[in-house]
């Protein structure tokens, strides 16, 4: 059985609730396994990213099966094929979610391989002390391109929140929690790439005030300076860069009206 911290725990827990799957205990022998189920994928994500390797198809997909075989365990119904199979030609399968149609599944393994060769660009370009509002600006497109995707007919949700926290890693940041207390004003976030940004600067903000920030946050600001500085620092910075989106969005908004 794999050993989960409190905070593993409560992200696993969270995000499987938030999907209305209550029924599955990571602290009971057998349900935490590094080869298989939601354990299993976590923490295969979280290791390629401490290693910061790439991500593949085949990675989400192996994602998403073992987090939906895990779901049919617990008897959570998938439809038939849907386990590690992309929306694709070969498993046809169109999607709607709330008011949003996700694209036709003829598209979806083209624009499955342009976000991940986003995404790995990134994980490339990434520092050693990246800045957390370049993390929010990251989490923000590429989690809400994911999910606008929807590649499974199932285990979206689950998997994307992987691909998240993988990506708060490579950035050096705590595991984000998604709460099912915050679900809809998730789901709202889901809207725009700027609306997510907005929602990961929050989630980043929260993570900052974690005890085992601290140190993280100390050697950001130098070790002259005292801890609840770096935090307004950071705090500041990811403000700034919520406001420069904020402000892109009107220009946005008035040139389109102009035109």
């Amino acid at each position: 059985m794999t050993e989960l911290s409190s905070r593993e725990y409560e992200f696993l827990r969270e995000s499987n609730a938030i999907e209305d799957i209550v029924n599955i205990d990571y602290r009971v022998t057998g349900n935490a396994e590094l080869d298989r189920g939601h354990v299993g994928a976590y923490a295969e994500a979280q290791e390629k990213a401490r290693r910061r390797v790439g991500l593949t198809t085949d990675d989400i997909c192996r994602w998403q099966r073992w987090i939906t075989s895990e779901q049919i365990e617990f008897a959570h119904s998938l439809p038939a094929g849907g386990s590690g199979t992309l929306r694709s030609p070969r498993y046809p399968h169109d999607v709607m979610v709330g008011s949003h149609v996700a694209p036709s599944f003829e598209d979806v393994p083209q624009l499955i391989d342009g976000l991940l060769a986003d995404l790995n660009a990134r994980v490339a370009s990434v520092g050693q002390t990246p800045a957390d509002f370049e993390a929010a600006d990251a989490l923000g497109e590429l989690f809400q391109r994911f999910e606008a995707i929807h590649p499974f007919v199932d285990g979206n949700g689950r998997t994307g929140r992987l691909l998240a926290n993988y990506v708060a890693t490579i950035h050096g940041l705590p595991i984000l929690i998604f709460r099912v207390s915050e679900r809809e004003s998730f789901y709202r976030a889901h809207r725009s790439k700027m609306a997510m940004r907005v929602f990961m600067a929050d989630k980043i903000r929260e993570a900052i005030y974690w005890p085992g920030r601290g140190v993280l946050e100390r050697q950001a600001v130098g070790m002259s300076s005292d801890i609840y500085d770096g935090l307004v620092i950071e705090r500041h910075a990811l403000l700034a860069k919520q406001k420069a989106w904020l402000a892109a969005s009107v220009q946005g908004t008035t040139a389109s009206r102009d035109g």
